[in-house]
């Protein structure tokens, strides 16, 4: 199949018209993008998405996704919520980087297009919390992140390392845990200041996950503990107060 097909662009413009008028709206009213917010519209465009048959049907599930899964979201729900009581200003870049999760799921699992309409609702975010600087909680965070991870891994091979390559798209959203906790124990004071550049290692350590784990025929957990490496160190090198802003 295309891979940018008619399904594939229809796809992505249900995500951006509904992620523009989701936050569009809620900007109107001049309040920030709350999680039960972002449910709901991520929710009725999946919903569409689906009744008109925009989103092709996918293989079935094999095996148990929950286990890889459900660590994954803890892990988000860490970073997310530890970071934005550090610095309220991280809350910005959360939706950038779920972007590029986003974008990397789908280049290792190409014909699933409900990795398209979440990305591309996500993408409407970006614009609106970059550009239009609408301010977008924690929990609306945390929900998007999630549901990148979930579309990840529900379209991945039944394979536990295809599944867990997939969950490594969520990049240093998934490793800034264990990073903070290695640079508390090392008891470090220096580190690199932020800057975009962590929002491009993100996304290295994203498409590496895709293309080198998620989607090769060879991958091997041996891969999986590199990346893994990588991310824990990018995240340990960061100054504690450090934002995600340049």
């Amino acid at each position: 199949m295309d891979p940018l097909g008619g399904e594939e662009l229809r796809s992505v413009a249900t995500g951006l018209l509904a992620g523009g008028l989701t936050g569009g709206i809620w900007a109107t009213m001049r309040r920030r993008l709350t999680a039960s917010t972002t449910i709901a519209g991520l929710g009725l465009c999946l919903a569409v998405a689906a009744a008109v048959d925009w989103i092709p049907s996918t293989a079935e599930v094999e095996g148990n996704p929950w286990p890889i899964g459900t660590c994954a979201a803890i892990a988000v729900i860490a970073t997310i919520t530890t970071c934005s009581r550090r610095d309220a200003r991280l809350l910005r870049w959360v939706p950038a980087a779920t972007l590029g999760s986003a974008i990397a799921s789908w280049t290792a699992v190409p014909e699933t297009s409900v990795v398209l309409v979440v990305g591309a609702f996500v993408a409407a975010f970006v614009a609106l919390t970059l550009v239009g600087g609408v301010p977008c909680s924690s929990g609306a965070n945390v929900t998007l992140a999630v549901a990148v991870g979930t579309v990840a891994v529900w379209s991945s091979s039944h394979e536990d390392i295809r599944r867990a390559g997939a969950a490594a798209c969520l990049g240093l959203l998934l490793w800034w845990p264990a990073g903070r906790g290695l640079r508390w124990i090392s008891r470090h004071r220096t580190g690199l200041e932020p800057g975009w550049w962590l929002l491009v290692a993100h996304t290295g350590l994203a498409f590496a996950a895709a293309r080198w784990v998620g989607s090769a025929q060879d991958a091997t957990w041996g891969r999986l503990v590199v990346i893994a490496v990588l991310g824990v160190l990018t995240s340990a090198v960061v100054r504690p107060s450090a934002t995600m802003e340049s």
